[in-house]
């Protein structure tokens, strides 16, 4: 897990770095990244095909209804659950991710605004 761990947290602060240097585009598609590779260590097959599904639609969520400078989450919050899940400690983690989710939820504004259109091409493409 060690390899694995030192793995996430580099995408951690590559993520990190570009929400800090206002390419929110990039810092969507790294924090995709991120949870697409954590579900693909899982090792169940099943679970990364779905999460790299509902990365895919909640990057655009985000880019639309997202709030700029923010992902929904702390700047922390990924180095956090890389630590619960290296030290084994599952319970921490679980509990970890409903309070993640409810914070990018939280975070989401439904109001479309005309001038900060995200560039969707940046995002998704390669």
């Amino acid at each position: 897990m060690k390899k694995e761990a030192a793995e996430l947290r580099e995408m951690a602060k590559r993520e990190r770095q570009a929400l800090r240097g206002g390419q929110q585009s990039v810092a969507i598609r790294l924090s995709a990244d991120f949870h697409v590779r954590l579900a693909q260590l899982s090792g169940n097959a099943t679970l990364a095909e779905f999460v790299e599904r509902l990365c895919s639609r909640s990057s655009l969520i985000l880019a639309v209804y997202g709030h700029r400078g923010h992902l929904g989450c702390e700047s922390h919050d990924h180095d956090d659950l890389i630590g619960y899940l290296e030290a084994g400690n599952g319970e921490r983690a679980k509990a970890f991710m409903s309070r993640h989710l409810k914070a990018i939820e939280a975070s989401l504004s439904m109001v479309e605004e005309e001038e900060n259109v995200p560039d969707l091409q940046q995002i998704f493409g390669e």
